[in-house]
C-alpha cells in the first residue's frame, strides 16, 4: 500500500506503463524497497482468460468464480461496499479484464486417470 494517502485511495493509477507508474510513485516520495514491492505486484497481473487456461492446462478444473466490479477489500480501504460485475460484462473476455477489480475462483484438481 502506498504511504501518499491520495495514492493510497486512487484507483486505477497501476494500470499506467511501468515507468510513469514508478515515477508517480517517485513523486510521492514512495520510499524505493515499497515502490519496487509494487512494481513487482503490478508485474505478476494476469487476465482471467489466461488464468482459466492455465488453471485447466495445470489439471484444475474451476467450480466457481466471481467478479467484482468493487473489490470486496475497497469495504476496508475505501469504506464503499463491494459489488459483483454486471454479469453480460463478465461474459465479455476484454470488457470483463478493463472493468473487474478483483476476480475469486474455487479450483479442484481434475482425478488423474
Amino acid at each position: 500500500m502506498c504511504k501518499s494517502l491520495l495514492l493510497s485511495r486512487l484507483p486505477y493509477f497501476h494500470l499506467l506503463p511501468t515507468a510513469a507508474y514508478r515515477a508517480v510513485l517517485r513523486a510521492f516520495a514512495e520510499k524505493p524497497t515499497r515502490t519496487e514491492s509494487l512494481i513487482a505486484t503490478k508485474r505478476t497481473g494476469i487476465a482471467t482468460a489466461e488464468f482459466e487456461s492455465l488453471s485447466q492446462r495445470l489439471g484444475y478444473r474451476i467450480l466457481s468464480q466471481r467478479f467484482y466490479a468493487i473489490n470486496p477489500m475497497y469495504a476496508y480501504r475505501f469504506g464503499v461496499q463491494p459489488r459483483e460485475q454486471a454479469r453480460w460484462i463478465a461474459a465479455h473476455e476484454s470488457l470483463r479484464d478493463f472493468v473487474t477489480t478483483c476476480a475469486y475462483y474455487v479450483l479442484q484438481p481434475e482425478p488423474k486417470a
